[in-house]
């Protein structure tokens, strides 16, 4: 039975799976006349918002751990070694991201802002170092990204330290 363009209408509203197979499979024919157009460019400009979350999620995640490393090391060093690499390891997959869809790069100053203010809160959500946010004002956590998006594209959040290892230093601090 064949489909018509007011079933996938509502389908795209009951059924949402059999609609992207239906519209998948109209595609593929070549059947573009009969193609939920309006709910398919809806879809479309969502994939393109995922990508830019999921960028916003690893910066953040990046962002969250070069924090702890470069203002709470000292009151949990244990946990020092994990934040680096875990640092490290979100970075590369946030650069990954960026290479796969270079398109981002030109949102890519709104995009670190929104990572850092996502990264700050996280870090007073889970720490009870900080009761109120100022507290990481007073603790020398900048409230804007000190990263600029060559940084971040470079990869130089992480500047090596004398000895080889790499310093997760936030810039500005000694």
């Amino acid at each position: 039975m064949a489909t018509t363009h007011t079933d996938l209408k509502s389908l795209y509203e009951t059924d949402y799976y059999t609609w992207t197979r239906e519209t998948a499979k109209l595609l593929n024919e070549g059947r573009l006349s009969e193609i939920d157009i309006d709910h398919l460019a809806v879809e479309v400009a969502d994939f393109g918002e995922e990508k830019r979350n999921r960028l916003v999620g690893f910066l953040s995640q990046s962002f969250a751990h070069l924090i702890k490393h470069g203002h709470l090391s000292d009151r949990y060093p244990d946990d020092t070694p994990g934040w680096r690499k875990d640092a490290l390891f979100f970075l590369k997959e946030a650069l990954r991201t960026i290479r796969k869809n270079p398109g981002l790069k030109g949102e890519l100053p709104e995009i670190l802002e929104e990572s850092w203010e996502t990264a700050r809160g996280e870090v007073f959500r889970k720490f009870d170092d900080f009761s109120r946010e100022q507290d990481l004002d007073r603790m020398g956590i900048p409230a804007h990204c000190p990263w600029n998006p060559e940084q971040v594209l470079s990869g130089s959040l992480l500047p090596p330290e004398p000895s080889g290892k790499t310093d997760l230093r936030l810039p500005g601090q000694e």
